[in-house]
């Protein structure tokens, strides 16, 4: 989803003296977003810690392999294994709507009406209707695998596909 969901976070880590970055994922396939989340990994100096939410855990997971990656952490994120793509891993698991598709062309679809329960749950209406406007993601994906320490925070009241 868009980056700017990251902004409380990104203000209590620099108001902390670390050094925060937020990517803008294109959402146009991994491909694409692995490749924006590496050019600013790029930009980095010294060790990195990569963080992604929902979608992003599959961006964390593709980009993890360079070496300044020294943690991926996966907050309420989906975390695929070897070989696994993106729609074997949200089939399997409970969807209040159960309603993600593949598209012809290879992306996921959930209705946009059915997105804040699936999605946004915890979200005011509107954000979640704003929210569910930007969303898409691509079922292609092999992932490149992972030396990085795994961290990973689960939400007993966060719904995320």
């Amino acid at each position: 989803m868009d980056g700017a969901g990251w902004r409380i976070v990104y203000d209590i880590l620099t108001r902390d003296g670390y050094i925060a970055s937020i990517v803008q994922q294109p959402l146009t396939g991994l491909d694409q977003d692995v490749a924006a989340t590496k050019s600013v990994l790029d930009q980095q100096d010294g060790d990195v810690v990569l963080v992604g939410h929902s979608y992003g855990g599959t961006i964390i997971t593709a980009a993890g392999d360079d070496p300044k990656v020294k943690a991926l952490v996966y907050v309420a994120a989906l975390q695929p294994e070897r070989s696994e793509s993106i729609g074997q891993l949200v089939q399997s698991m409970p969807s209040p709507s159960n309603d993600i598709k593949p598209t012809k062309d290879g992306f996921l679809h959930l209705d946009p009406a059915k997105f804040p329960a699936d999605f946004g749950a915890d979200l005011p209406q509107d954000q979640a209707e704003y929210m569910a406007r930007k969303a898409s993601g691509d079922a292609r994906w092999h992932f490149a695998y992972r030396d990085p320490p795994l961290n990973r925070f689960y939400l007993s009241s966060h719904l995320v596909f």
